[in-house]
């Protein structure tokens, strides 16, 4: 019984384990050794676990795993500069960009400066902005997951958020100017 419901944890949770990793750690390597010691973690601590709150655990010990990943490797910075801009592409909502070259190429554009706007951000506001925006995560949860106050979590997506408008105005009359 324990392997059954533990399977339909790792189904349920696992894509968002790996992308909250990936997106601290920036690279696909890193993200999925977070991701099996995350699981391996929930595996070990599973009856303890009160099912209401196993989503905000998985999202607190990701974060956790991955502050420690990046102190054992003495990164500074939570994103590497090497992304594939391809595999970020594809999730874009289709809207004709594949027949349409020029559109195609702006979205890319587009998502490549917001990948930049993401890495500048420091990393308390990235992991929020990347918890709220990308993984579409309730404030409660991220709360939850972070262990921070509730007011906390809503003042650090609204100065995410502004920094990244920063960002984008800039980056974009850099490229107009």
């Amino acid at each position: 019984m324990r392997r059954a419901q533990f399977t339909e944890v790792v189904l349920a949770h696992k894509d968002r384990i790996y992308t909250q990793a990936y997106y601290l750690l920036g690279n696909r390597p890193d993200a999925e050794d977070v991701t099996q010691e995350v699981l391996l973690r929930a595996w070990q601590n599973f009856e303890q676990i009160r099912r209401p709150t196993l989503g905000a655990w998985l999202m607190r010990v990701t974060h956790n795993v991955c502050i420690d990943t990046l102190r054992r490797q003495k990164i500074r910075r939570a994103v590497a500069e090497n992304r594939k801009l391809e595999e970020e592409a594809e999730r874009l909502p289709a809207g004709g960009a594949e027949n349409d070259p020029q559109r195609g190429a702006e979205q890319r554009e587009l998502l490549e400066h917001l990948q930049e706007a993401i890495r500048r951000l420091p990393a308390r506001l990235r992991s929020i902005i990347v918890m709220r925006e990308l993984m579409d995560m309730r404030y409660e949860e991220i709360s939850m997951a972070l262990d921070i106050p509730l007011n906390s979590v809503k003042v650090y997506i609204h100065r995410g958020r502004r920094l990244l408008r920063a960002a984008l105005g800039e980056m974009t009359e850099e490229l107009e100017g």
